[in-house]
């Protein structure tokens, strides 16, 4: 079943701000209601979003003015992927969506893997491939991704960083496991040594002669009050 929705936040692939989309009961119940990337569409809503209509339409007025310039930044831009490969181009791995973005970050460029559309999905041999980055609203474009193979001197660094950070993260490890284990010695000697736990043999094997004195007062008053 069908329902419509009122977006109160862009969302790829579906709409901007202040739009009635018609999505999938279930995608809305489950994904968009609880998000908070929409809410019902009834009179409500449509008031609330009418009265924001001003605010809505200068925010995206001032998002196409960001993706233009950003846009016209990117021209001529080309990715660049290397990694290691056998002599026939295949790739000892593959490229990935997750592997441009890290790349669109480190440019400063922020987008969401759902506006990133790399033909095909992932890339596992040495050539020439496109992206296409849906930037916002009808805003796109389209960006090569040259794939090359590591030379040997680069692989040569690459296997050594591997090496010093997989020693590293070991050491790590190691002083984490030491740390937590003077820790957990030092607690057991806490513990035998704790004064809390220790009991007093004296205070169970002789009452105190003041209290015994106090408890016979309180019987022969107690006897007395009988009496009469």
């Amino acid at each position: 079943m069908n329902v419509q929705v009122v977006l109160i936040q862009d969302v790829p692939n579906l709409g901007g701000e202040g739009q009635v989309c018609t999505v999938k009961a279930g995608y809305a119940r489950n994904y968009l209601f609880p998000q908070k990337y929409a809410l019902p569409h009834n009179n409500t809503t449509l008031s609330v979003m009418k009265s924001r209509a001003s605010i809505i339409e200068k925010k995206r007025e001032e998002k196409l003015k960001s993706v233009l310039s950003m846009k016209e930044s990117l021209q001529g831009s080309v990715f660049r992927a290397r990694s290691r490969a056998a002599e026939s181009g295949k790739l000892f791995g593959s490229i990935t969506n997750a592997n441009i973005l890290e790349a669109l970050e480190a440019e400063g460029i922020q987008l969401d893997r759902r506006n990133l559309h790399l033909e095909p999905h992932s890339v596992r041999q040495i050539g020439v491939y496109r992206v296409r980055l849906d930037l916002y609203a009808s805003e796109s474009i389209d960006l090569p991704l040259e794939v090359e193979a590591l030379s040997s001197e680069q692989e040569r660094e690459v296997l050594t960083l591997w090496s010093a950070e997989k020693i590293r993260a070991e050491q790590e490890t190691k002083e984490e496991e030491a740390g937590e284990q003077v820790a957990s010695t030092e607690s057991e000697a806490s513990i035998e040594a704790s004064p809390s736990d220790a009991v007093d043999s004296t205070v169970l094997e002789e009452p105190d002669s003041h209290q015994e004195t106090l408890s016979e007062t309180a019987y022969q008053d107690s006897s007395d009050v009988d009496n009469s």
